[in-house]
């Protein structure tokens, strides 16, 4: 039996690290995912999921860091199939601490 999620996805994501001073790194990042559904009540689904994030590290000391990021996605559909499909837009943020030692 089939399953109602079968799909064939296709993603294309780039992101850049930019070196500033201080030893400060910025990498912004985007993307955009797109699903297609083939079987079933969702056949003909298309589904498209876009994300922007951007990340910051800054160093503390020589072995701590922290790391701060930030990501936007949404995604949207075409509203085909029977099965109700969600669109949706979300926000992430996140902060993290580093350590590193060479042995």
């Amino acid at each position: 039996e089939e399953d109602e999620q079968d799909r064939w996805d296709a993603n294309l994501n780039v992101s850049y690290m930019l070196n500033l001073p201080s030893g400060i790194t910025f990498s912004p990042s985007a993307g955009i995912a797109a699903s297609n559904y083939i079987v079933n009540r969702n056949k003909g689904r298309r589904d498209f999921t876009y994300t922007l994030g951007a990340n910051l590290s800054l160093p503390i000391l020589e072995w701590l860091n922290i790391q701060t990021f930030g990501t936007y996605s949404f995604k949207k559909t075409n509203g085909k199939g029977t099965v109700p499909a969600q669109e949706y837009k979300n926000f992430d943020f996140g902060m993290s601490l580093g350590y590193s030692k060479a042995f």
